[in-house]
């Protein structure tokens, strides 16, 4: 991803923390969505941090979804 822009981040009632993201690559092409962080993990992060773990959350997703869709699911 060429940029991670994320706004807003929202508190939880369960006790953790709302991501929501737009991410963008040089093509242009882009999504967006969020991720739920929990709060011990939350407030070890710094803004680089926060882009990483969706960066992250974003290729582990759609890699389970190409694996189904390669295996027919």
């Amino acid at each position: 991803m060429n940029e991670i822009i994320i706004s807003p981040i929202v508190k939880q009632a369960d006790d953790t923390f709302k991501l929501s993201y737009q991410a963008t690559w040089k093509s242009g092409s882009h999504t967006s969505g969020f991720v739920f962080v929990s709060t011990s993990e939350f407030e070890t992060m710094n803004y680089e941090k926060m882009q990483d773990y969706i960066a992250q959350s974003v290729i582990k997703e759609m890699s389970v979804l190409l694996e189904g869709i390669s295996n027919g699911s």
